[in-house]
């Protein structure tokens, strides 16, 4: 990428400058693709009251749902419907136990009723299911039940099944964002630690970039935040702004927001990198309470993923800071070693933290090639490979030549590309995200 920046225009030259760009675009398509193609749920219904198919001698005063995860009631909805009318009643959690929401009825006449269902899990996603159930009429009343017939096969999980509400397109456009959200998060925080480590004047142009990668920072979560919300709206209604803050991922989504423009006005305005590392990189730990994380097993796995992010960070942002910062030679060569000691700690601690979540997230080894989830965690560790063959060799390699002619370029060459398989690896990061780890 040196070489073509500095005026090389041989068509083969063109091909490998054209290479990153195709990698990601090529990554992304098939992680939304695997995305898209995931069938298993991130939470499902475990038992109902009343029963699916269970006959009642009379209405049933509540229906509630107990679900393998905790749910989200503010986002939840119930809907009962007969041959007659449909209603929609209000849903409320259980104050005992974060995994059971409860539904308030009316007298129901006698007939066979559906019951449609659409929670949000507390890992922020979507699902939906139905079961039906049949009120019968009193003793000595004629039998005049209305019946639904065969079950809708346009019905939300028709059948009596939940599924994970994926066909809507905001699913695919939440996750792009989210991986590009994280991206720029990881990256500010750690291009404001290279800042603050000098503990002099940052070098030229160092503040502009940071405030660049707030701004883009703050914009990217603002967009995953927004389209997050149409994602986990029903079809048909707008997105209730109100309702999703009084969620879980909804409050955490919005913290992000609020702590990134803080970070962004730290800089701009304040012109204070130490203020807004401390606020980068307290969005980067909340940032663990997010996906899979605050559903499944959170005591360990939030902790796990904040620590895993930090670490990560303090790695994208010294890559960052050796392929972009304005740097002279001397400067160079000391902003190089540390970079590559911080990055050594970083990368044993992503890889430690990754295991550890994996292990929480899959019910067993086989589980990693024979699921969506497995392959796409298959598919980071290849690419964290990936980033190690690069620390390798800019180690082992380029560093020992920064004496030499254009070993600075060199390095900085090796850099960039390493920049780009990062993103690539956080736009499947953020695929991942919305593939729903398998069931035991």
């Amino acid at each position: 990428m040196a070489a073509l920046s500095s005026g090389a225009h041989t068509a083969a030259a063109s091909v490998r400058g054209r290479r990153p760009a195709v990698a990601l675009a090529g990554t992304l398509a098939l992680a939304v693709s695997v995305a898209f193609a995931s069938v298993a749920v991130h939470a499902h219904l475990v038992r109902s009251s009343p029963e699916d198919g269970e006959s009642l001698s009379a209405s049933p005063p509540v229906i509630r749902l107990v679900f393998s995860e905790p749910v989200e009631a503010g986002l939840s909805t119930i809907v009962v419907w007969s041959a007659r009318d449909s209603l929609e009643i209000r849903v409320r959690a259980d104050t005992t136990d974060a995994q059971t929401l409860i539904g308030d009825l009316p007298h129901l006449a006698p007939a066979e009723y559906q019951v449609d269902w659409r929670v949000v899990s507390a890992d922020g996603h979507p699902i939906e299911g139905s079961y039906r159930f049949t009120v019968q009429a009193p003793p000595g009343v004629p039998d005049t039940v209305p019946s639904l017939g065969p079950m809708a096969a346009h019905r939300p999980g028709a059948g009596g099944h939940d599924h994970t509400s994926g066909s809507n397109p905001a699913a695919g456009v939440s996750a792009a964002l989210r991986g590009l959200a994280m991206f720029t998060l990881v990256a500010l925080a750690g291009w404001l630690v290279q800042v603050v480590a000098l503990g002099g004047p940052p070098p030229r142009g160092a503040i502009q970039t940071a405030l660049l990668l707030a701004a883009l920072t703050t914009g990217f979560l603002a967009a995953h935040f927004a389209a997050w919300l149409w994602h986990v709206t029903p079809g048909g209604r707008a997105p209730d702004l109100g309702a999703a803050l009084g969620t879980g991922p909804g409050r955490v989504e919005a913290l992000r927001v609020g702590l990134a423009f803080l970070a962004l006005w730290a800089i701009g305005l304040a012109r204070r990198p130490w203020i807004a590392l401390t606020l980068a990189l307290a969005a980067v730990l909340v940032s663990g309470a997010t996906g899979h994380s605050a559903g499944i097993s959170p005591r360990w796995s939030i902790p796990l993923k904040s620590l895993h992010l930090i670490a990560l960070a303090v790695w994208v942002g010294g890559v960052a800071w050796l392929a972009a910062a304005a740097l002279d030679p001397a400067a160079f060569g000391a902003s190089a070693s540390r970079v590559s000691g911080m990055a050594l700690g970083a990368v044993i601690v992503v890889g430690l933290t990754g295991v550890a979540q994996s292990a929480l997230f899959l019910p067993n080894v086989a589980a990693l090639f024979g699921s969506a989830y497995g392959r796409l965690v298959l598919t980071k560790v290849a690419g964290l490979a990936g980033l190690v063959a690069f620390g390798a060799w800019n180690r082992r390699r380029l560093m020992p030549r920064l004496d030499q002619a254009g070993g600075h370029a060199a390095l900085r060459a090796s850099t960039r590309r390493e920049l780009a398989l990062m993103l690539a690896i956080s736009l499947v990061a953020g695929v991942l995200a919305y593939v729903p780890p398998p069931s035991a």
